[in-house]
């Protein structure tokens, strides 16, 4: 009974035990098994909604196609209406206003303009620092014209009255001491001639008287002497009268020229004065046009939409604003390469947008001659980037209008009536 007993027991010890180790590994097995089933519930759910989603974008492109076939299923077949992409602009595109290259790097001195505010074309929307530097190169340049100016006058004028006359008054001076000077020269002469006649006598005498022996030979050679200095002084007096007569003769001569010179207005002088007037009033030219450069002005009448500088800054190559003519608001749509054979001028156009509720509407006014790459792209990522369209303006009515001031580059959807089309049924759709 013991040893039954025993092995009753020990069997019953390795039940016990067996029985541990199925329980403690049930526990570890049933938390995994949750797991497992929540992953493969994720994975159903994840692919039922990716099977719904993409049931639903099909649906949707299907509906699209039906739409535009039951749009292009007039009568005939034709298309109704061509779709596309576009951007609002001002009427005449945006204007950039800059500076010229040689004021490019000056400050801005004072910012007579807000953004948003609407200017005038030539109204001043800002002064440069050059300025103040100019204004003073303008004074220079004004004066120098008025100098130019009376040079000119002066030259045509001639000499003044006053230096006229008083060069008259100083060849008379010049004549009147010639003549004086000559008759008292004249009158030297003749008393020299006279004694020299009578020393010539006297010595003819004395020589008689000499060889007679009546005589010494120092009174004879006395009265030789006094004939030869009366023949000098005589000589000297007729040499200088000739001189003065020269000498003065020559003054009347140059002051006879210097009345000629005063009075004489010469052509060739009348054009120097000429082209140094026009040089000082090109000169003011130049400055009067960099200092209304100074003071930037608005190229055409519109709404500041960009003010890219403020007081104390540098002009950089943004320049000053961008202005546009928000008051006439145009379409620019990129219509596909493959569409533009239906696009006519003063086709009818309907235009829509998320951030205006109504629908607006217009007509073609222009088509571009170029084709190039769309620049307005639609937000859906399959949508292709790199179409090739042709830019096509369209004026909004004028009831319309005041609905998109001040959404330039806005991104719009544009349909366009085709040719024999009813209505515009079709909205637009994303290129």
């Amino acid at each position: 009974m013991i040893g039954c007993s025993d092995d009753s027991a020990l069997s019953l010890k390795k039940a016990n035990k067996a029985g541990g180790k199925q329980l403690w590994n049930w526990w570890i097995a049933f938390p995994l098994v949750l797991i497992l089933i929540a992953c493969i519930w994720a994975g159903v759910a994840n692919t039922s909604f990716g099977a719904l989603e993409l049931l639903r974008v099909n649906a949707a492109k299907s509906s699209r196609v039906d739409a535009t076939t039951s749009a292009e299923g007039v009568a005939t077949g034709a298309q109704i209406a061509v779709t596309a992409l576009g951007r609002l602009e001002p009427l005449g595109e945006i204007a950039h206003v800059s500076v010229p290259a040689f004021l490019k790097d000056e400050r801005v001195t004072e910012v007579f303009v807000k953004q948003g505010a609407w200017v005038k074309r030539g109204q001043v929307l800002c002064a440069l620092e050059a300025r103040t530097r100019l204004l003073s190169s303008l004074r220079e340049a004004q004066s120098a014209v008025r100098v130019a100016d009376a040079k000119l006058s002066k030259i045509k004028a001639g000499a003044k009255l006053g230096e006229i006359e008083a060069q008259k008054a100083a060849i008379a001076n010049v004549q009147y001491e010639l003549n004086n000077k000559l008759l008292a020269q004249d009158v030297l002469i003749g008393r020299l001639k006279n004694e020299l006649d009578f020393n010539v006598d006297e010595a003819k005498r004395y020589q008689n008287l000499h060889q007679s022996g009546a005589i010494s030979t120092s009174q004879y050679d006395s009265k030789q002497t006094l004939m030869r200095s009366s023949r000098a002084l005589l000589s000297e007096a007729v040499s200088e009268r000739k001189r003065l007569e020269e000498t003065l003769t020559a003054r009347v001569a140059e002051s006879k020229y210097t009345l000629s010179k005063i009075a004489e207005v010469r052509d060739v002088d009348v054009s120097v004065a000429i082209a140094e007037l026009e040089e000082a009033m090109a000169k003011l030219t130049r400055v009067r046009t960099d200092l209304d450069l100074a003071s930037v002005r608005s190229s055409q009448d519109g709404r500041i939409l960009k003010l890219n500088v403020r007081p104390g800054e540098i002009v950089t190559e943004k320049g000053i604003a961008d202005i546009g003519l928000t008051s006439e608001m145009v379409v620019v749509a990129d219509v596909h390469q493959s569409d533009i054979d239906k696009v006519t001028i003063g086709q009818r156009a309907e235009i829509s947008s998320a951030t205006f509720e109504k629908k607006i509407h217009g007509f073609v006014k222009s088509i571009g001659w170029q084709v190039q790459r769309q620049s307005v792209y639609a937000q859906d990522p399959s949508a292709s980037s790199d179409a090739r369209v042709i830019e096509v303006k369209i004026f909004i009515d004028k009831p319309d209008r005041k609905f998109v001031q001040g959404l330039t580059n806005l991104q719009v959807e544009v349909a366009i009536a085709c040719a024999g089309a009813k209505a515009l049924t079709q909205s637009p759709s994303q290129l």
